[in-house]
């Protein structure tokens, strides 16, 4: 039996970190397979991950390839090998692939099939720009891309029975890859095609109970559920139906995971299966959602950021934390893909990665750890030799995780941030945007979105943040930069985190706005209600839903408008004040900046802490950590530090951390 726990894996009896590393077995020599996975096992990786592409094993259609004829399309093979030394697999076999391959890993045979392919407004192939050629993107809402995608998983079958746990070594495997519409944020691209406009159809009819509803609900005034017509952006009148749709895009997305995850466990492996996030924290993708999906254990967020971008990190890593069962990052980037403008070192790498930690990352696939075409810097080359830095970076790295077992520590949060997932939707029906640059991914960039522009042909009522990040608002970031300035850990999610989740915060800050679900104000206010529970919300009171049926004002909580407000409701409560058996002050002028932050995490031990402290400024910062009660502190990450006190004096180099372990001194 193997499931997923919130620290890692369970395989049979034992939980086990997990900490997992990319290897694509057809992109290297097959005369090269041991000497790589002998030297990822070497860095200390218990766990290797593999793609198994569609294009690669069936490149036409009924000719399937696994080593006949090329041998490094030997997937029995490479399994096999990974048993010999030991090595877990986590297993993703699409269909959806990326990996700078062509077409995504989607064969030719089905990019080039109309009857497989999503369709614009007008009828013709969405066309994906990719450098290694343009390719039509499929269409999730065909039956028969499905009845393909079956037939290939029923190929893989065997080879998959053989090789999974117990008999085996497969211990999870992905349900597709990155399912957001193919990084199509704005909902008027893609998929107008005739089998998604009848899906759009049976969808209002599981949402209404009957076309009266519908009509009274959108203002419109359609005679049948086949008639309504999908939105092709906005008006001046139809609002409420192209929040409508964009509903209906988050709908068809989960409905397309759920349906691979469905073919996955045809296969009957008896491993659980996990999802993965691209980037996206907002309208039309739901982490929480995701996990809550039939035959779906686990769902994840992947990661790559440029050097020094903490922001990121922390922001991924944290909404993880609080919306997730498992604060799983499925693809965490090692090395860079061949157009990304930057090369990380072995030491912005490592930063990067325990900075992750710090602030509650517990699961990791490092993608990757072997290079191969389009992607390079990393720890093992395409052959099996090592780049030294790189290599024994990750070795040094994986050895302090293991020793310390920082897969058991505990970020100790008593505040939970939730974004306003009905300002993602607004915010999304409102962008006239959605065409990006030609580069090797091509990703939707967040859009930055002018003032005027937030405001085009949105209803009076409708009150639109503005801040230009997708991933946030102005009310967010003024709570998240009070919580810094004052070393208050937090965690992130939104209204779709379930409600068990948020009952065990002491304070909850959230963001509303005029337009609302109609259930999200009703669920903070039974939280209000709860004994010790504090809900600070803003910058308005909720007045009406998608609907226009009206709203009662939030009667519990406290309305936090500005930043004087906000300032006034912290003071007016213990928010500020220490907990906790012991605490510690931190002084420094790059602590007054925020440059300098600190995370306690409870260890699996008793009395145990683990104490992390990140420089992200560009200066050495100087940091004098005033305890409250006599520990016993140890150095154990970039410090060899030992001391018995209260008061210890830091100087710490530019993107770097230290980590300590703090006992209480009559311990």
């Amino acid at each position: 039996m193997v499931n997923f726990t919130k620290d890692g894996i369970r395989i049979g009896r034992e939980e086990l970190p997990l900490y997992s590393g990319a290897f694509h077995y057809w992109r290297s020599p097959r005369s090269a397979w041991k000497r790589i996975l002998s030297r990822i096992r070497s860095m200390g990786f218990g766990f290797v991950e593999t793609y198994i592409p569609w294009i690669v094993h069936e490149p036409q259609e009924g000719c399937f390839d696994f080593g006949e004829k090329v041998p490094e399309k030997d997937l029995d093979a490479f399994l096999s090998l990974c048993e010999e030394l030991g090595l877990c697999v986590i297993v993703r076999p699409g269909p959806h692939i990326n990996a700078e391959m062509v077409n995504f890993g989607f064969p030719d045979w089905v990019v080039c099939d109309t009857e497989m392919t999503a369709k614009n407004p007008w009828g013709t192939e969405v066309v994906y720009p990719y450098v290694t050629g343009p390719f039509a993107i499929p269409s999730y809402a065909s039956e028969k891309f499905y009845t393909k995608v079956r037939n290939y998983f029923l190929r893989l079958q065997p080879i998959l029975r053989k090789h999974a746990y117990p008999e085996g070594s497969i211990v999870a495997i992905q349900a597709d890859n990155e399912t957001c519409n193919f990084f199509r944020d704005n909902p008027f691209i893609m998929d107008y095609s005739g089998e998604s406009i009848a899906q759009y159809h049976r969808f209002l009819r599981e949402r209404f109970r009957s076309v009266t509803e519908m009509n009274r609900k959108t203002g419109t005034g359609y005679g049948y559920f086949r008639e309504a017509r999908a939105p092709e952006g906005l008006t001046d009148s139809n609002f409420s139906e192209c929040i409508l749709w964009v509903r209906f895009k988050e709908f068809q997305i989960l409905a397309s995971i759920a349906r691979i995850a469905g073919l996955i466990d045809e296969m009957k492996l008896n491993i659980p299966v996990f999802q993965n996030c691209a980037y996206q924290t907002y309208s039309p993708i739901s982490v929480q959602r995701d996990e809550n999906l039939p035959g779906i254990d686990a769902a994840g967020m992947d990661l790559y950021c440029a050097p020094g971008d903490t922001a990121t990190i922390r922001e991924r890593i944290l909404f993880l934390s609080g919306s997730c069962k498992l604060c799983f990052v499925p693809e965490f980037g090692s090395g860079s893909y061949w157009d990304e403008g930057f090369i990380l070192s072995p030491g912005q790498q490592e930063f990067g990665y325990l900075y992750a930690f710090m602030h509650g990352m517990k699961a990791v696939n490092f993608y990757m750890l072997v290079e191969r075409e389009r992607w390079t810097a990393c720890p093992i080359r395409n052959d099996g030799s090592i780049r030294k830095n790189y290599y024994h970076s990750f070795k040094r790295m994986l050895r302090f995780l293991h020793e310390n077992e920082i897969w058991k520590d505990r970020r100790q949060a008593r505040v939970l941030i939730l974004k306003n997932y009905e300002m993602g939707r607004i915010r999304s029906v409102s962008e006239k945007g959605g065409f990006t640059s030609l580069n090797s991914n091509c990703f939707v960039q967040p859009f930055q979105l002018r003032k005027d522009e937030l405001k085009q042909n949105l209803p009076a009522e409708v009150c639109a943040d503005r801040c230009p990040d997708p991933r946030f608002e102005d009310w967010i970031l003024m709570v998240m930069q009070y919580l810094g300035q004052h070393q208050i850990d937090y965690d992130l999610s939104d209204e779709y985190l379930p409600t068990d989740r948020i009952e065990k915060y002491d304070y909850v800050f959230a963001s509303m706005y005029p337009l609302e679900e109609e259930e999200y104000p009703y669920i903070l206010q039974r939280y209000a209600k709860g004994r010790n529970h504090h809900l600070i919300f803003g910058p308005y009171q909720p007045a009406f839903d998608e609907s226009s049926a009206t709203l009662g004002a939030m009667d519990c909580g406290r309305l936090v408008r500005n930043e004087e407000e906000l300032k006034e409701a912290g003071e007016g409560s213990d928010l500020l004040k220490a907990s906790g058996r012991i605490h510690c002050t931190m002084e420094g002028s790059a602590v007054s900046g925020q440059k300098v932050e600190m995370i306690w995490q409870k260890c699996g031990m008793d009395r145990v802490w683990h104490q992390y402290i990140a420089n992200t400024g560009k200066d050495i910062a100087a940091v004098t950590l005033t305890y409250s009660r006599q520990v016993r502190l140890k150095g154990i990450w970039n410090s060899r530090r030992n001391m018995q006190g209260t008061k210890l004096k830091l100087h710490i180099q530019p993107m770097d951390i230290a980590i300590f372990e703090i006992r209480e001194a009559d311990q």
